[in-house]
């Protein structure tokens, strides 16, 4: 048995506007399925696949009946995330 060891960095990003910034919470409390991550005190790092981060846009979208607009803003956003291949891990913070 071994122990691996890794350094994280976290590169913030400017604060998102509605309708993105309530996505993000959400994202924060229901982070499942093929996703890894953990909260505490405010914080929370969760990692998970770009396809699953867009379903789960849109699942917001439809229980908080966001417009088409709103939507094509979080899903923008979502995508111009910066990827790694197909998999990204997020530091939220409130």
């Amino acid at each position: 048995m071994g122990i691996d060891v890794g350094v994280v960095r976290i590169d913030y990003l400017a604060r998102p506007r509605e309708p993105v910034y309530h996505f993000l919470y959400d994202l924060a409390e229901r982070r499942c399925g093929d996703s890894w991550g953990g909260g505490w005190n405010g914080n929370t790092f969760v990692e998970m696949t770009k396809r699953r981060m867009l379903s789960m846009a849109r699942a917001y979208a439809k229980r908080k009946s966001l417009t088409s607009m709103e939507l094509e803003e979080v899903v923008s956003w979502v995508k111009a995330l910066a990827w790694d291949g197909d998999t990204i891990m997020l530091h939220l913070n409130w």
